[in-house]
């Protein structure tokens, strides 16, 4: 098991032919994501024949989410899967129609593959455009504001 850290740089090189599992820590400030609480936590396996390279495993992370019904902040822990396939170099060629592999397919440089991108969108996907901090909350009073989660309040509606 190899440790990386700061980066999602892996220089596909030092792989070894076949599996290889690893373990990636990405800085949160690496990502540029405001309600990304802490660093990501990647676990992958990588399996390499040749160039090309699959990458399988499960990306962690914490997210400070509003909620939506009653505006109170709260953290929410994801995991989610990474399922990519990545072959070297790109070959461009005009007015080229892709195939439904091709899209699919990622490319790495000479400098390695570089995960950020791949996490970044990630991580992106899995934000709730609407985020609730329990199924049960009760939002807030239409007329004073006051969080109905935290008992009644009061007003006549």
């Amino acid at each position: 098991m190899r440790t990386y850290s700061k980066e999602g740089l892996i220089d596909v090189r030092s792989l070894d032919e076949g599996l290889n599992e690893i373990e990636l820590k990405v800085l949160a400030s690496a990502l540029s994501i405001e309600p990304l609480e802490e660093d990501v936590r990647i676990q992958l396996k990588l399996h390499k024949t040749g160039e090309k390279l699959t990458a399988k495993g499960d990306v962690t992370f914490a997210l400070i989410l509003e909620c939506s019904r009653c505006l109170t902040e709260f953290r929410k822990e994801f995991t989610e899967k990474l399922d990519v396939f990545f072959l070297p170099g790109f070959s461009e060629s005009k007015e080229k129609e892709l195939s439904k592999d091709e899209a699919t397919t990622l490319y790495y440089g000479s400098k390695g593959v570089d995960l950020l991108p791949v996490i970044h969108d990630t991580i992106l996907l899995s934000t709730p455009m609407k985020s609730l901090c329990s199924e049960d909350c009760k939002g807030l009073c239409p007329k004073c504001g006051k969080n109905l989660n935290d008992g009644p309040c009061g007003c006549k509606k």
